[in-house]
């Protein structure tokens, strides 16, 4: 799940580029795959409810769904509101979420090693 929420995260940011750059379709690709990504990351938050499995990357993934409803305020109150520093926020958090997501992946790999230097039986 968190592989899929940082391909979806990295492929937003270059649809945002797209937009930027003069390509029509960015802007519509860009908003129309934003709710796409809620998916991984709504399957990491159910996750975090599971009691079994490790607990290295429950905290992260919490954290990471905060920052995706973080992330729809930014441009709802920005844009509702026409105050553009507002929204101006919404790639400097999508690079928080980006971070966390690595840090998720990576938490998540190192636990079967951690398993397998468990010595306790």
């Amino acid at each position: 799940m968190a592989a899929l929420a940082i391909a979806g995260i990295v492929i937003q940011a270059y649809l945002a580029g797209l937009a930027i750059f003069g390509a029509a379709f960015g802007l519509a690709m860009h908003r129309m795959l934003g709710g796409l990504v809620a998916i991984p990351i709504l399957g990491l938050l159910s996750a975090t409810l599971h009691p079994s499995g490790g607990t290295g990357w429950r905290g992260p993934a919490r954290l990471l769904g905060v920052l995706y409803f973080v992330q729809l305020g930014l441009v709802a109150a920005g844009t509702a509101a026409g105050v553009s520093w507002i929204a101006a926020l919404h790639p400097a958090n999508a690079l928080a979420m980006l971070l966390v997501a690595v840090e998720i992946l990576r938490r998540n790999a190192a636990l079967p090693s951690a398993r397998a230097t468990d010595t306790r039986n």
